[in-house]
Formats: C-alpha cells, sequence, structure tokens
C-alpha cells in the first residue's frame, strides 16, 4: 500500500492506535491520513508524532484528493 486512511474512532483499536502499531511494526511506514469527526487531539501534535494529515469530518472526496497530490 502507499497510504494509510483511516478514521479515529474504531473499535477495538482508534486510528492513533492503529498508526502507533504500524509505526512499530515498520519504521519506514507510509504516510497515514487519520479522519476524525471532533478534535480529540491537537492536529499539529499528530503531525509531530509523524502523521501526515488529520482531516475533520464532514471533508469531501475532493479533500481527500488534494491530501493524496500532495504526497507525489
Amino acid at each position: 500500500f502507499d497510504v494509510v486512511i483511516s478514521d479515529f474512532q474504531m473499535t477495538p483499536l482508534n486510528g492513533l492506535s492503529l498508526f502507533r502499531w504500524l509505526k512499530d511494526v515498520n519504521p519506514h511506514y507510509k504516510p497515514f491520513i487519520l479522519l476524525t469527526g471532533e478534535p480529540l487531539m491537537d492536529p499539529e501534535e499528530l503531525k509531530k508524532e509523524g502523521i501526515h494529515q488529520v482531516l475533520f469530518k464532514p471533508h469531501g472526496l475532493d479533500d481527500i484528493a488534494e491530501v493524496l497530490k500532495q504526497l507525489n
């Protein structure tokens, strides 16, 4: 895969837990985009941790496409 796009609120893991697990499993992890409905954490702190982009709902496919274009 070239990128991971994950919602924040999932069960039993949340998106941040998934990101941290992927980073532990593969230190050369791919870009990770986190989708969330509410600002549970500061997006700048998440970016410092290594998450590429945080998108807040509601968002459209155009928003996701724009982030994907920035990866190239």
